[in-house]
């Protein structure tokens, strides 16, 4: 049956719930993570035979030491799908539903408590122990739907299983009889946590309001308590300490009884509202679905040898640095810092706050930074030191001075112009006609509406690039050439006729006259290449990587290097975001090691792009496993079933070895790599032509105003010339 409780009582204005200070501080350590990728992969932490695992979405993983290893898929006869862990009576266990599926829909045959045990082996075993009953409003609502609802929460309290499942307005409570199995439905308002509280109560806790309540264990009566801060992701109650735990705004917290509760610890990860919480021998782990990280709850402050904060930008290369540092130095505290900081003010203010920043190298800040020595000298670390002087000389350039390391390469990426040659020969160009220059380029654009009339199978550019966007894309690609050439140069006046030049043939040019050789076709799902039997003739954003997936390489599109006159060099303009250290840092060495750390993290990819001596192709993850499947498919079990099979199914199993044959040579040629040699090689071709645009993004800002007021019309050219001219000119005046 249901019991509907009352809804919870008003939001109080102090937490009244009656529990100690917590004097003690937490050193915060990444130290494990489930391995298997994917974001939301980690559901929950648990503890089986005084080991620690990872429920994942992907199977059980065990965590020992470094080594993360698959323990088993835990399905016992049929199919079983687990919810949460959590202990009873002194065992590991879960509930799972047992499924039936058909084409039509997906039935529950059962709902079952299951306890888990670790054979010699270190596989998690599985035992049904209690069939759950009373779950039908369960088994009706969700019958047809492809993925049946799992319990954010399983606690065992006085006899009792409670199963929470709540939602944006109303939580059910699944509480079971831990001797007969019979279950009841419990409803409470509101987005309803619930956890392991005292003897004969559940606390519960609504995400919106914030208040908390608790659920007797005896006979589901539910009072209000109090309240805490809204948005919590996760909680934990220490009951021999009598303290409430809780993750709010990437801090963990500690709940007091005087009405107080006061962050212990930041945490090193983003925003989530998905965490699950296991406490083990003080020691409390918390997973965002991503991460799985270590908090001592009793380690006093002499526990830290160090604080560092780091600028972050929560991605899994920078996940990856985290862990590798928190491993390897574990009671150093690391704050992962998301915010925006004006690095340059900070350093021009000696402020320390920061310790480890991140920034494009063609920022002004950085450039600013660079010129003036703002810059901690990192010459101490051999390995830095190792691993920068081997990347190509542009981007040595950007972080070394004087013989010094002051940063390192974090990402590179650049977009360009490309243009496809099997477009140009479909409608009758030859590689001769590729442009050279800008004012080359709008003279071939012009001949465009005549010469697709006769290829209607061929599109202008590739997909979403609309007439009112291409004059925009051009002008900044126009100012991002300009800029790299005032670099190479140190001096503007020398290309600033140039620069007006190839201003003026884009202010000059009929754009409208493309609408329907661009606006005016469809390419469909596309975004380079091909569409629909047919060719693109130029992609706006060029973006060419050694991957083997890359899109630009699958379809063969070649970089276009348009110049502001023919006398310049080849160049294609990259984005390099670096890492340095704060100079005012109160923990340089730390700083250093956490640069370590994200050069380690780096994948290999990140050094075929940046090392011309790195060129060998990279296999995807899982190749020997998979190549020994096929060769074991191949030399064995196809060969031993075609030789016991009856005559009329050999014509059969012949055939699927030889298209299984095709399919292992396809996978040995190009399936299997990440970067092939084919790939690799043509991101060499044109790797040594990158270069870095500075400035840009000071232009872009400066400029944005500017660049609107023009392509909208209310700025001519002379006037947009003549200020690009004084501020480009001031800028190279003062370094």
């Amino acid at each position: 049956m249901k019991r509907c409780l009352t809804p919870l009582a008003a939001l109080l204005l102090a937490f009244a719930l009656c529990l100690p200070a917590h004097a003690a501080s937490c050193s915060t350590a990444l130290t494990r993570t489930s391995g298997a990728g994917g974001s939301g992969e980690i559901l929950a932490p648990f503890a089986c035979g005084g080991k620690l695992y990872a429920l994942c979405r992907s199977g059980i993983f065990s965590l020992e030491g470094e080594k993360v290893s698959y323990a088993l898929n835990p399905a016992p006869d049929g199919a079983v799908e687990l919810a949460q862990p959590f202990s009873w009576q002194g065992e590991t266990a879960f509930v799972a539903y047992n499924l039936r599926q058909d084409a039509e829909e997906i039935e529950i045959e059962g709902v079952c408590l299951y306890t888990a045990a670790i054979d010699p082996a270190g596989s998690l075993l599985l035992s049904a122990e209690l069939p759950l009953t009373g779950w039908e409003d369960f088994e009706t609502e969700y019958a047809a739907f492809e993925s049946l609802p799992m319990p954010s929460a399983a606690v065992a309290l006085k006899n009792q299983l409670f199963f929470s499942f709540p939602q944006e307005y109303q939580t059910r409570i699944v509480a079971a009889d831990a001797d007969s199995g019979e279950c009841e439905i419990l409803i409470l308002d509101g987005n309803v946590h619930i956890l392991p509280f005292q003897e004969d109560r559940l606390l519960t806790y609504e995400t919106r309001s914030g208040a908390v309540g608790a659920l007797s264990a005896e006979d589901h009566a539910h009072s209000a308590l109090g309240s805490l801060p809204a948005g919590i992701s996760g909680m934990y109650y220490h009951p021999a300490e009598n303290c409430l735990f809780y993750v709010l705004d990437g801090e963990l917290y500690a709940a007091s009884g005087d009405g107080s509760a006061a962050p212990v610890c930041a945490l090193p990860i983003s925003q989530s509202n998905a965490f699950s919480l296991l406490c083990m021998e003080d020691i409390l782990y918390i997973s965002d679905g991503d991460l799985l990280l270590a908090c001592d709850l009793v380690a006093g402050n002499d526990a830290l040898a160090g604080r560092i904060c780091v600028q972050d930008a929560f991605t899994p290369l920078f996940d990856r640095a985290y862990l590798d540092f928190t491993q390897s130095y574990p009671h150093i505290s690391v704050e992962r810092s998301g915010d925006t900081r004006n690095f340059l003010a900070d350093m021009l203010n000696q402020s320390s706050d920061v310790d480890v920043y991140v920034a494009s190298v063609g920022s002004g800040d950085y450039q600013a930074a660079y010129e003036r020595g703002y810059l901690l000298d990192l010459s101490s670390s051999g390995f830095l030191q190792s691993s920068v002087t081997g990347m190509y000389p542009e981007i040595q350039k950007w972080v070394t001075r004087d013989g010094a390391l002051l940063a390192v390469p974090v990402s590179m990426n650049f977009d360009c112009l490309a243009y496809n040659p099997a477009a140009f020969e479909r409608i009758g160009l030859a590689e001769s006609d590729v442009p050279q220059t800008w004012e080359e380029f709008f003279a071939l654009l012009a001949q465009m509406p005549a010469l697709l009339e006769a290829h209607p199978d061929v599109r202008l550019f590739d997909n979403y690039t609309s007439v009112a966007y291409l004059k925009e894309g051009l002008l900044q690609t126009i100012l991002r050439t300009a800029l790299g050439q005032v670099q190479a140069l140190q001096d503007f006046e020398t290309i600033s006729p140039a620069l007006c030049s190839a201003l003026d043939a884009l202010d000059a040019f009929d754009f409208a006259a493309l609408t329907e050789v661009v606006d005016g076709r469809e390419a469909g799902n596309v975004y380079a290449g091909t569409f629909a039997g047919g060719e693109i003739l130029f992609s706006s954003w060029g973006r060419f990587s050694a991957s083997q997936n890359d899109y630009v390489f699958q379809h063969t599109l070649k970089p276009l290097m348009l110049k502001l006159q023919e006398t310049d060099g080849d160049a294609l303009y990259m984005d390099l975001t670096v890492a340095f250290v704060n100079p005012y840092s109160q923990q340089p060495d730390a700083a250093i090691a956490y640069l370590e750390s994200l050069l380690r993290a780096q994948d290999g990819l990140f050094w075929i792009h940046t090392c011309p001596a790195q060129d060998a192709p990279l296999r995807q993850e899982g190749f020997e496993e998979r190549l020994a499947s096929y060769e074991t498919m191949l030399e064995n079990d196809l060969p031993n079933q075609i030789a016991q099979a009856a005559e009329e199914d050999i014509p059969r199993l012949e055939s699927l070895l030889a298209e299984t044959q095709a399919q292992y040579e396809e996978y040995l040629r190009s399936g299997s790599y990440v970067a092939s040699p084919e790939s690799i090689a043509r991101y060499k071709a044109i790797a040594g032509f990158l270069q870095v645009a500075p400035h840009l993004s000071t232009i872009m800002d400066t400029y944005g105003d500017w660049m609107q007021q023009y392509l909208e019309g209310t700025m001519d050219i002379r006037e947009f010339e003549n200020r690009l001219r004084t501020t480009i000119g001031m800028m190279i005046a003062e370094g």
